[in-house]
């Protein structure tokens, strides 16, 4: 997309040819299947950066690890960057806020619950909240209090629950994407023009 934005036809020629290379090799070399083991970011990822010929059959791949993983994220920084726009994309904005939502397991809510203000670096399950845990726990759990790599949630709430879309510097759309868990948004956008 950048070789077209700067007016390099050849370059975005022979972007476009290597990357239909990359991803007939991808396809061969990962052929995709309901019955084989697949992580939430594998299938997230394929997905997200279009690399799959079978975008449905990957799509029920990502919800089916979800489902095996008891309904439960189960992703590391790499998959949550892509995690919720696809499932918000894909038509699954209910799914995604339930998984951020649930009390019963890892979840953002969960960590919140927990006496969170920031994202921390591990997603830790405790009984109890952080700051209430015995020093054993402590020690593990006090890697770090603002992780922003985690942060890719809050692009998910401003793109698809707020709908401002930023499509350049000079245009964006509002489509928002609809939910019956979702009762009231509110967000502002101030443009610097």
């Amino acid at each position: 997309k950048i070789f077209i934005i700067l007016g390099e036809t050849d370059a975005a020629r022979e972007a476009l040819k290597y990357s239909s290379h990359i991803k007939e090799n991808y396809n061969k070399t990962y052929p995709l299947s309901l019955n084989k083991t697949y992580t939430q970011t594998q299938a997230c990822m394929a997905i997200y950066f279009d690399i799959v010929d079978d975008k449905k059959l990957a799509l029920d791949i990502l919800l089916k690890t979800i489902k095996e993983n008891n309904d439960t994220i189960d992703f590391g920084v790499i998959g949550n960057r892509t995690f919720w726009r696809v499932l918000a994309e894909n038509g699954y904005i209910d799914l995604a806020i339930k998984l951020m939502t649930q009390d019963d397991k890892l979840s953002y809510k969960k960590i919140i619950d927990q006496g969170a203000t920031t994202l921390f670096e591990k997603f830790i399950n405790f009984d109890t909240t952080i700051f209430n845990l015995p020093m054993d726990l402590k020690d593990d759990a006090e890697r770090s209090y603002n992780h922003h790599f985690w942060g890719d949630i809050s692009a998910f709430f401003i793109r698809h629950l707020a709908g401002i879309q930023i499509n350049n510097p000079f245009e964006l759309t509002f489509m928002p994407s609809l939910s019956d868990k979702i009762k009231h948004i509110k967000c502002t956008h101030h443009n610097i023009n």
